[in-house]
């Protein structure tokens, strides 16, 4: 079946634009908003006709204006260099606990909300924008804050049905901050003669954030604060029905403990299967020093179905994990969180991931596993996203030795935690300044897009670039570009069905002209278990999922190593192998492969160290190369006049290899031989 990683279409500009494409430079990047000025919080929205939007707070003449720009799949700007001006209405006073909201409406509309101070009160307004810089609801926008309160911190969601919904945190004159809100039509009709309000009679609410449910309704999340300067917070939630009323009995207590928690304001929410969504969080309780990253997943009846207090996704309990970053990967039922791993204080950091199912069980061992390892580099999460059969993380590092002034980079992870760019992780923007309030896109149009304050010139600017699926930062191509990965299976014991996907990477179509289904070999066969007819096209994004299946026909024997054959994947231009690898060991003893074995690999599983030695016990000459399950190269080692070696379970750097599936192959022209290691903590 062909499946679709991102919703894509190609775009053509039928209209001129600014010249000033996504840069093809780390240290360079694309300059959005670059003035003398301080522009600062963008917000960024993507669409699938190949359009993204930006939008920025703006000081100028000492006053905060609200801006937006429109970029082509390639990064020009289509609208004015400045931007096209939202509001210049006396603003608002924007300080470190201030943020605003944008989404876009099915019919690409970019929908904004902030506050200002027009009125001579700090009230909410929400602008619609038309993909050709129209104000639908009117030059001015719509109030939705008519009062002499002072609001801040909008978010903005749009339901099922279509409607737009806002809420915010409200000041009133006396007493203790609330949740308000109000529901708008898309045509700009408020909807809610009485606006939406959340209190609590004890304690300030804050922080909002809302997401949609079925038809009209969605789930409000806030905070309590106990005590300001130390956020004491406790998590809720409640759903709202269309008319703005609560539908469950009580709000739902998603963190409360009398241990006073310190819950910090940065909630990563997904949506799982039959309605269920997934809140992750980090905190710390009392007065302990060390934080810890929570799952929570609930229903839409208001039910809570991990334990009270959620779930961590690390069992280490000496350190801390913090910022954490989640999504779901829908087809495997599961979810991934990344997180900075730190030691006490911060002085060692790393960046961490746990698998966990919707059950909540972990995949990636209790603690984890290891992606960047911890080091005095200070390092943390901006975004994780699910992208068909894998995940893409955003993250940022002070390689520069400076606190402040950090590298943006990116790496591809498989659902099995594996590298998928040969490098790792690729460095987006290594340009040594400070860099805060990122904001991403999903994948679409082959790429991702992620944009920032930067302050290289020493005011504030907005930076952005993008990276494609194949990790190449700079403009799309339309040359065929597809990837097959893993381009090497060795199938397991349980013989399949091992997934290989056909991944079309560029940003024209593909036809597939033919792929082999199957092969009778001796003792053996293998057939691909889906049901295609050819050509296949594959569109930008899409994706072709192979599931191979292997059948034996007789028992096994005692000999070790490895019979191949290959599947030849054809397209017009090109043509693309995958390696198929089977331990022999399940091959009648008279049917492997002619060639006798020359080493063997032991311990299996390993947790300290694994040791080649020569079968005839005699000194030769041989080097050995051991790779990932995606090819690749995690260590040479050479046999040198000697009939044994130990390799310390190290790769190239000198860093110990994190406990997983890796092979061993034999490089001699002469000589074919492989192996699997199994490494264990």
């Amino acid at each position: 079946m062909v499946k679709t990683y991102f919703s894509m279409l190609l775009c053509l500009v039928l209209f001129q634009a600014t010249e000033a494409q996504w840069s093809a430079d780390s240290y360079e990047n694309s300059a959005i908003a670059d003035k003398t000025f301080d522009e600062i919080l963008p917000k960024l929205a993507t669409g699938n006709d190949g359009y993204s939007y930006v939008s920025w707070i703006s000081l100028e003449d000492s006053n905060y204006n609200v801006r937006l720009q429109k970029l082509d799949s390639l990064g020009n700007k289509i609208w004015d260099e400045a931007g096209l001006l939202i509001s210049d209405f006396p603003s608002f006073q924007w300080d470190d606990y201030s943020d605003w909201d944008m989404t876009m409406d099915d019919e690409g509309n970019i929908i904004l909300v902030f506050p200002d101070n027009r009125t001579g009160f700090t009230n909410i307004y929400a602008y619609q924008i038309s993909p050709d810089g129209e104000f639908n609801w009117g030059g001015n926008g719509i109030e939705l804050s008519e009062n002499e309160a002072s609001d801040r911190n909008p978010k903005v969601t749009i339901t099922d049905s279509g409607n737009i919904v806002f809420a915010w945190v409200s000041q009133p004159e006396t007493g203790y901050d609330i949740i308000a809100g109000q529901k708008v039509s898309p045509i700009g009709e408020l909807l809610w003669e009485d606006k939406l309000i959340v209190e609590n009679p004890d304690f300030d609410l804050a922080w909002p954030y809302l997401y949609p449910a079925e038809n009209d309704e969605f789930i409000l999340f806030w905070h309590t604060e106990h005590i300001i300067w130390l956020c004491n917070r406790n998590l809720y939630c409640q759903k709202i029905d269309e008319t703005g009323n609560s539908t469950w009995n009580s709000n739902l207590e998603i963190y409360t403990t009398s241990s006073s928690p310190i819950v910090i304001p940065a909630l990563e929410i997904s949506e799982g299967l039959n309605d269920n969504l997934f809140i992750c969080w980090y905190e710390n309780v009392g007065l302990d020093p060390l934080y810890n990253s929570m799952i929570q997943q609930i229903d839409f009846d208001g039910n809570l179905l991990f334990s009270a207090g959620g779930i961590s996704v690390s069992a280490k309990q000496d350190y801390t994990q913090m910022i954490p970053q989640m999504t779901i990967i829908p087809q495997n039922e599961e979810l991934v969180v990344f997180w900075s791993e730190q030691v006490f204080g911060g002085a060692s950091q790393g960046i961490y991931g746990q698998k966990l199912s919707f059950s909540g069980e972990k995949v990636w061992r209790a603690f984890g596993k290891e992606f960047v390892p911890l080091s005095n580099i200070m390092i943390e999460p901006i975004d994780v996203i699910t992208s068909g059969p894998d995940i893409l993380v955003f993250y940022k590092d002070n390689d520069f030795s400076d606190f402040i002034e950090y590298k943006v980079k990116a790496m591809r992870i498989n659902t099995q935690g594996e590298y998928v760019w040969y490098n790792e992780n690729v460095i987006l923007s290594e340009v040594q300044s400070d860099k805060v309030h990122f904001s991403t896109s999903e994948f679409n149009n082959n790429q991702w897009i992620i944009v920032w304050d930067d302050y290289r010139n020493d005011n504030a600017d907005i930076y952005g670039q993008n990276i494609q699926l194949s990790g190449v930062l700079g403009p799309i191509s339309y040359e065929e570009n597809i990837a097959v990965r893993p381009d090497s299976v060795y199938l397991p014991p349980s013989f399949g069905p091992e997934p290989v996907y056909i991944i079309n990477e560029g940003y024209s179509p593909v036809e597939i002209l033919n792929i082999p289904l199957y092969n009778y070999l001796t003792g053996w066969e293998w057939y691909i278990d889906n049901d295609l007819v050819f050509p296949v096209t594959l569109d930008p994004g899409e994706y072709l999922e192979l599931l191979v299946q292997i059948v034996l026909y007789t028992g096994g024997s005692d000999k070790l190593g490895w019979a191949c054959d290959w599947i030849i994947v054809e397209t017009e231009t090109n043509s693309y192998q995958i390696e198929l690898c089977l331990d022999d060991y399940y091959l009648p003893v008279n049917e492997t492969k002619n060639t006798p074995d020359i080493i063997k690999c032991y311990p299996v599983p390993a947790n300290k160290f694994v040791t080649f030695e020569t079968l005839n016990k005699k000194n030769i000459d041989l080097e050995i190369a051991i790779t990932r399950l995606s090819g690749k190269l995690v260590k040479s080692l050479a046999l040198r006049n000697t009939n044994s070696l130990v390799w310390d379970l190290k790769d190239e750097n000198g860093m110990k290899v994190s406990p997983g599936i890796y092979y061993y192959r034999l490089i001699s022209d002469e000589i074919y031989e492989a192996g699997k290691i199994i490494i264990i903590e």
